[in-house]
């Protein structure tokens, strides 16, 4: 989540000074297509606007939260399991 941090952590421990207002409104897609810098990947190059910023912070909250629940219920049923063996 280094999207989400940089700039709060530069301005605590770098003395940067960004407006965090803006800079959460950019990373999170509320700007729109506005563009923030182009991505260079080898032959891959593409402009990285608020938009596609904020969908790889949701995809990656999505992913996370899924994660977690599968993990939850694997560890329930497992636990369910045992208890039933137990009552037998």
């Amino acid at each position: 989540m280094n999207d989400l941090f940089f700039a709060p952590m530069g301005n605590l421990l770098l003395a940067s000074n960004y407006n965090l207002l803006d800079w959460y409104r950019g990373q999170l897609g509320f700007q729109g297509l506005k563009q923030f810098w182009t991505f260079r990947g080898g032959i891959i190059t593409f402009k990285v606007t608020s938009i596609i910023m904020g969908l790889s912070i949701y995809a990656r909250l999505i992913a996370i939260i899924y994660l977690l629940l599968a993990k939850y219920k694997k560890s329930n049923r497992s636990e369910s399991d045992s208890s039933q063996k137990e009552i037998k």
